[in-house]
């Protein structure tokens, strides 16, 4: 029974993870003057991170969804917002409802059915 269910790329446990990971990024970014260094150790990690988990971001929402958060933590005033943290939830919501409905977003974005 089970084995009709797809897989899900990344499981409740790492969506938990990568969340706190992520809140903890933002509260470091209340430091002045390094949340732009903060910022790019943040997305580099959460980039590793989504790799390895099998989420590539040549999807353009994920990768609008990630230059938005990245733009939010780099700009002095905006880095007090948790731009991650939103971007994190965003992308985790996107790549579970994909793995959910079965959408094969590669296949999509070449013009190939997305039905898995």
């Amino acid at each position: 029974m089970d084995e009709d269910k797809p897989k899900s790329r990344i499981d409740n446990v790492t969506a938990s993870f990568m969340i706190v990971v992520a809140v903890i990024f933002d509260l470091l970014n209340w430091i002045p003057f390094v949340n732009i260094i903060i910022a790019i150790i943040a997305w580099l990690t959460f980039g590793l991170w989504f790799y390895i988990k099998g989420v590539g971001f040549l999807n353009p929402r994920r990768l609008a969804t990630a230059a938005g958060g990245f733009l939010i933590e780099v700009i002095p005033l905006l880095a007090w917002l948790p731009g991650l943290t939103a971007a994190i939830i965003i992308t985790i919501i996107m790549v579970k409802s994909e793995d959910r409905l079965g959408i094969n977003v590669t296949a999509l974005a070449s013009g190939k059915s997305p039905i898995k």
